[in-house]
C-alpha cells in the first residue's frame, strides 16, 4: 500500500501535467484546520484534494471544509489514488 506521501506526491505530479497551478497545504498553527491536502487551479476553477490512503479516515472537520469548498462553487474531492484523480478530473466540467 503507498503511503499518502506518495500518493500527494503522485497526485501533484499529475496535476501539474495536466497544466494545474499545484499547491501542496501543510497544515501549522496559523492555518484554519481541515484545509485539504492539495488546492489546484485552472481556467478559473478551483479544485481541492483530500489525500488518503485506502484504509484512511476523512475527519467531520475535513468533510465540512470540503462541503464550505464546493458551496463557494470550487470542486473538491477525497482521492485515494492517482487513479482516482484522473477519474474526477475526467467525470467533471470546468
Amino acid at each position: 500500500m503507498s503511503s499518502e506521501k506518495a500518493i500527494v506526491q503522485e497526485v501533484i505530479e499529475e496535476l501539474k501535467r495536466r497544466g494545474f497551478w499545484v499547491l501542496k497545504v501543510h497544515g501549522g498553527p496559523m492555518q484554519k484546520a481541515g484545509i485539504p491536502d492539495v488546492l489546484a487551479a485552472r481556467d478559473g476553477q478551483l479544485w481541492a484534494f483530500e489525500v488518503k490512503t485506502r484504509d484512511g479516515v476523512v475527519s467531520r472537520l475535513q468533510r465540512k471544509r470540503m462541503d464550505e469548498l464546493e458551496k463557494a462553487g470550487a470542486y473538491a474531492f477525497v482521492v485515494r489514488s492517482v487513479g482516482e484523480l484522473i477519474y474526477a478530473l475526467d467525470t467533471h466540467q470546468w
